[in-house]
């Protein structure tokens, strides 16, 4: 059993690979945590006022775990860092230009953009959480154990 200052240096490192139950397990956890961070912060902000966002902050840590989750996954499928910006940034970027002009008179473009962001979140989700790691080794090092 790990202490939680091992796993918590070992949720943000960023070098190395893990096996797709390691990286759905951490997810989990990562998503209790930012539940738990989410109606913390809430309940602060609503008794303390605006300084209580400040119950906010374990935010950062818990999206910077969830990177380098995604990070080792991916360089376990032996797909470097565009790939990491492709599947996470690619489809926050087409989903807000999809919202920026869906008021607009080119809406149908605004439809095209909301179909490629679920395209690419789908592609991500196989490709990240679904699909086996490289055989042996490979240039991001050993098979995990």
């Amino acid at each position: 059993m790990q202490s939680v200052v091992e796993l918590t240096r070992d949720l943000l490192r960023f070098k190395g690979r893990i096996k797709r139950l390691t990286y759905w397990r951490r997810e989990l956890l990562l998503t209790v945590l930012a539940g738990v961070v989410l109606v913390v912060g809430t309940l602060a902000v609503i008794g303390v006022g605006p300084f209580g966002g400040i119950a906010f902050l374990p935010m950062v840590l818990i999206f910077v775990a969830h990177l380098a989750n995604t990070v080792r996954r991916l360089q376990d499928r032996d797909r470097g860092l565009r790939w990491v910006a492709f599947f996470m940034f690619g489809s926050f970027a087409s989903l807000g230009f999809a919202a920026a002009i869906a008021d607009s008179d080119a809406a149908g473009l605004g439809v095209v953009l909301y179909l490629v962001c679920l395209a690419v979140s789908i592609w991500g989700l196989v490709e990240i959480g679904f699909r086996r790691g490289t055989p042996g080794s490979n240039r991001f090092g050993p098979a995990p154990a």
